[in-house]
């Protein structure tokens, strides 16, 4: 057995806990929309990542130093993190990507700050 195997004693698998909390958020609340929401939907995404008991954050695109207001989730599990937006259509951008499909995606620090640049960009719309 490896080190990293005692990192998740536990056994948990983070990724299948994503998912479900994903769904029971996305379940509870369908009639929302997405438009301006991004603080409830990760709010409520983070109670029911937090009863999975995974390490959990809400960060908010204000204090990283983007004047436009945005809010997300960061799972953190072992070496790997998770980006969760469940509002991220609202912005338009119809390439396909990972994350407009699943609503989360493994993150690199180079998919982060690629993240952090569109919201830049929009940043630069709202001054």
């Amino acid at each position: 057995m490896e080190i990293i195997d005692y990192l998740n004693i536990t056994n948990v698998d983070v990724e299948k806990e994503i998912i479900n909390a994903i769904t029971k958020v996305k379940s509870e609340l369908k009639d929302l929309n997405i438009d301006r929401t991004c603080k409830i939907y990760s709010s409520y995404l983070l109670r029911e990542l937090k009863k999975k008991h995974l390490l959990s954050h809400i960060i908010n695109t204000k204090d990283l130093g983007i004047s436009y207001e945005h809010y997300f989730v960061i799972v953190k599990s072992q070496l790997e993190e998770y980006m969760i937006d469940l509002t991220y259509a609202q912005f338009g951008w119809h390439e396909p990507t990972e994350l407009l499909d699943k609503g989360y995606i493994k993150v690199t620090k180079k998919d982060l700050q690629d993240y952090l640049y569109k919201m830049s960009k929009i940043d630069k719309y709202y001054k």
